[in-house]
């Protein structure tokens, strides 16, 4: 076990006897190519409050009298560092920016708490150059200090690339569809600083086709859906529609100038050329090029404006070879799958081998949140990384431009929120370890380095047994294990606070659920008055903890989230009890014989 806990785990590190402690009169000296830009200098003072620099090409710091590293030994790949630490000083070495970016994440990990840095050699390089976590915010937008903490802390553990799904949140939203709290456009600004400045890229995402439920559920637009009863799915074949769509693309890359991606979304099309006008503009079997032309459309916009256009895969997997083949090699597909087993795993393959024969370029994406059900309040990380082992594996064979963790927060505009974002920290820890290493993460040495590397506790909370909806297996969210996080964490204590709250809101659903599950002798006239009495106050006491849970609760949420996104996720969850243990209350008391 990597004993440093260093996250994600470098591909190659061997301990030395011994440790460096730096002396005040001895400042790191750092070597950057002319061409670097600032953001490298702000984290080299970070180290000393005197650093000597010098501008030269290629990318070095070396602190103290460490000994050279051999040639053999530094790094190949663009984005790979290698880093010496002997009892004489450290050594960094790098062929890049972002290579000498890497290696410092590592030595600020390393670094002990008095200031010593342990003696080690490390050689590292990524699987894949762009690893990214998602950003739903169909739930809510956390608040925007939060937002640039989580940025923040994502970089640390070598996060690269955010996938933001702004849908209705977005400051050039038309009126009547615009989500009140919708960021600004000074918060976008900010949020897109900080991550430039932490050496994160932003792939913005549009829906140009399904999924556009937060603007076709209004009746301002509901002539551009593609059947008058379904609120998914844009008509591509009306003649305002298209036009439309890309308008909101093109306010999305104005806002978004340094973007080199942009995502179109084009998944989930599930009523594509059911409505009278595509199929009379395509034929009736003309399905397919229905779709590839709404989407080159889209693409070729994008291409206009020197950035690259991303869609998901899904809508392609059963797709003839002759549309395949009209669909432009100018989009990069991102090749989603959530779940794991042979079969899929075999079927996920073959749609990946055949992209790759259309000469296609291809992101992956995991799932670290929102995939296990709509409701829950705790992702299934059984599941979770299971799913993220097999994309390690999956990433460490072919071409891949990167990776991406997705953390759904809601699936449509009529569907309740489903994980709160704050717990969003382990899958994504997991998905760092898993893009960058390649390799099927060791669950049990994840789970200490975040326990103690991200909460700071004394103990390893046991994540990866985290089975939210069963006790098969003896895998549950134990109370006792949530309970211990919150209360031996000294950092991210709230967020530690956040997974108790979960597990306590599970233990109040289930409670109430065995509370109604008694009803149906009520029901049917076989209960005396005392058995129903019993039966009422067990309902009772599940109102009780539903009034208390939300108490305890609501200061919690109000602190991640704005006002009205808090109020919607705690009602999301309390009101279905309250409903149905107050309904119950009417019918049973005075009920029996």
């Amino acid at each position: 076990m990597n004993t440093m806990r260093l996250l994600p785990e470098p591909k190659q590190i061997c301990l030395r006897a011994g440790k460096f402690v730096p002396d005040a009169s001895q400042p790191p000296a750092v070597s950057l190519d002319t061409a670097c830009d600032e953001r490298l200098m702000r984290k080299v003072r970070r180290l000393s409050d005197t650093v000597r620099v010098e501008a030269v090409s290629g990318f070095s710091l070396v602190w103290g009298d460490p000994a050279p590293i051999a040639e053999r030994e530094r790094p190949r790949h663009p984005d790979g560092y290698a880093l010496s630490v002997d009892e004489g000083g450290i050594r960094l070495v790098a062929p890049t920016a972002r290579g000498w970016y890497h290696g410092w994440l590592t030595l600020q990990q390393l670094r002990e708490e008095d200031g010593g840095f342990p003696a080690c050699m490390i050689q590292d390089e990524p699987c894949v150059s762009l690893r990214g976590i998602h950003l739903d915010f169909k739930a809510g937008v956390p608040t925007t200090a939060y937002l640039e903490e989580a940025i923040i802390e994502l970089s640390r553990y070598k996060i690269n690339l955010l996938l933001v799904e702004y849908e209705d949140r977005v400051p050039w939203g038309d009126e009547g569809w615009r989500h009140p709290h919708a960021l600004t456009l000074t918060e976008l600004e900010r949020l897109q600083q900080v991550a430039h400045d932490h050496f994160i890229e932003v792939m913005p995402l549009q829906q140009t086709f399904g999924h556009l439920h937060y603007i076709l559920r209004h009746d301002r637009w509901a002539r551009f859906r593609e059947l008058p009863d379904q609120i998914g799915d844009l008509c591509p074949s009306h003649p305002e529609a298209a036009a439309y769509v890309e308008t909101l693309v093109e306010r999305m890359m104005a806002a978004h100038q340094g973007s080199r991606h942009i995502h179109l979304g084009a998944d989930e099309t599930f009523h594509l050329h059911a409505c009278s006008r595509c199929r009379e503009r395509w034929g009736e079997d003309g399905r397919e090029t229905n779709y590839v032309h709404h989407v080159n459309r889209m693409a070729e916009l994008v291409r206009r404006h020197g950035k690259i256009p991303v869609i998901w895969d899904d809508m392609l997997r059963g797709m003839s070879d002759r549309s395949l083949d009209q669909l432009s090699r100018n989009i990069s597909l991102m090749v989603w799958c959530y779940y794991t087993g042979d079969r899929i795993h075999q079927q996920i393959d073959r749609h990946i081998e055949r992209y790759r024969t259309f000469g296609f370029h291809l992101f992956g994406a995991g799932c670290i949140q929102g995939a296990d059900e709509h409701a829950f309040h705790l992702p299934n990380y059984r599941v979770r990384a299971n799913n993220l082992a097999d994309w390690a594996q999956r990433l460490a064979t072919g071409s891949w431009d990167g990776a991406v963790g997705t953390a759904w927060a809601r699936y449509t505009s009529v569907h309740p929120p489903t994980e709160p974002f704050p717990v969003i920290w382990y899958g994504a820890l997991l998905a760092a370890e898993c893009f960058w290493t390649g390799q099927p993460p060791d669950l049990t040495r994840v789970d200490d380095t975040v326990s103690r590397r991200l909460f700071g506790t004394k103990t390893t909370i046991p994540f990866h047994r985290i089975n939210p909806g069963h006790y098969a297996n003896g895998l549950y969210d134990d109370p006792e294990a949530m309970e211990a996080l919150a209360r031996q964490a000294v950092r991210r204590r709230r967020e530690a606070e956040m997974y108790r709250m979960m597990a306590k809101l599970r233990h109040l659903q289930l409670w109430t659920q065995h509370a109604l599950e008694h009803g149906y002798r009520i029901d049917r006239g076989w209960s005396t008055r005392t058995e129903t009495a019993i039966v009422c106050g067990y309902v009772k006491e599940a109102l009780r903890m539903a009034d208390e849970w939300e108490q305890e609760a609501l200061p919690l949420f109000t602190a991640f989230y704005r006002p009205r996104d808090a109020e919607e996720w705690l009602a999301s969850r309390l009101d279905l009890i309250r409903r149905q243990a107050g309904d119950a209350l009417k019918r049973w008391q005075g009920d029996g014989t």
